[in-house]
């Protein structure tokens, strides 16, 4: 947190929240701050223009070839007056490529002199990303796809109640699999017929919390951290976020959320590979067995 206990910014501090605005909050978002000495007076100007500093650095995930990974980005003119228009631009360019560049569109103004201000991202290009990553892409069918690529661009736009409320969908989704996941499981285990039987009645069941607890079964113990099933937190997370809080809050739960679930579906991804892979090795050893 760049603010101290007060929730007041200093010059120094202030940059460092300014950075992860530009890194990584959505567009439209207020930033309002207050603090004593955080903006600056050009004395030999006319007028005494005052003026603010941006981040001299940020970092962010640069995809050039050179690059592939997070570097940091560098602006080549950090101060900003204010009063002078009421948008602003500024570009950052990646320092190890030099190749790649990222330009903002943002509102920026002081209030009661240099004690507070309000900072607002309006326009980024490229975008904020709105794609999940690669093994969520093969673990998610088409509607939940679109449904998830729907929910992070509401994030990005600061529809914080549609982005909860389409991440809820997915997940509900994804559990309403879980019975039909463990049972093709169970099935190449030669489970017995009145265990099937009971994976069948879960299927059908509109108790969610049923379906929730073949899910605990399925997650087991490599992604339950301290008994919580994170299927269930995440479900009642943006459940609770949607009936209580407001937009702005519900994109502070979605980021919350966010890692949770793209790890969680991530991972159960790479246990199905793991599991066809699996099943393949055997079917091929039998039939050695079996010449």
């Amino acid at each position: 947190m760049a603010a101290d206990s007060s929730g007041k910014y200093t010059a120094a501090t202030l940059r460092v929240k300014l950075a992860e605005v530009l890194e990584s909050w959505p567009l439209y978002r207020r930033f309002a701050y207050h603090g004593e000495s955080l903006h600056f007076v050009n004395e030999q100007a006319v007028g005494r223009p005052h003026f603010g500093l941006l981040p001299e650095s940020i970092r962010l995930y640069c995809s050039h070839g050179d690059c592939g990974n997070f570097q940091l980005w560098e602006c080549g003119r950090h101060e900003v007056y204010f009063g002078a228009e009421r948008f602003k631009q500024r570009t950052y360019t990646c320092r190890n490529c030099k190749r790649r560049e990222i330009t903002y569109i943002f509102h920026w103004d002081e209030d009661n002199g240099s004690t507070g201000g309000l900072f607002i991202k309006v326009g980024q290009y490229p975008p904020l990303r709105h794609t999940p990553p690669k093994e969520l892409e093969r673990r998610l069918d088409k509607e939940d796809y679109d449904f998830y690529v729907k929910a992070l661009d509401c994030r990005n736009f600061s529809y914080g109640l549609a982005a909860v409320a389409y991440m809820r969908r997915v997940v509900e989704n994804q559990t309403n699999d879980m019975p039909d996941l463990i049972a093709e499981t169970l099935k190449a285990q030669g489970a017995l017929p009145e265990i099937l039987a009971k994976i069948e009645k879960v299927k059908t069941s509109i108790v969610y919390e049923d379906k929730l607890e073949v899910a605990q079964t399925v997650l087991r113990s490599r992604l339950v951290r301290n008994g919580v099933n994170p299927i269930k937190y995440l479900h009642g997370l943006t459940s609770a976020a949607l009936h209580e809080e407001s937009e702005e809050e519900c994109i502070d739960v979605f980021d919350h959320a966010r890692a949770a679930f793209e790890y969680v579906f991530s991972e159960l991804e790479v246990e199905r590979l793991r599991a066809d892979q699996y099943s393949e090795t055997i079917r091929k050893l039998n039939k050695k067995v079996n010449l």
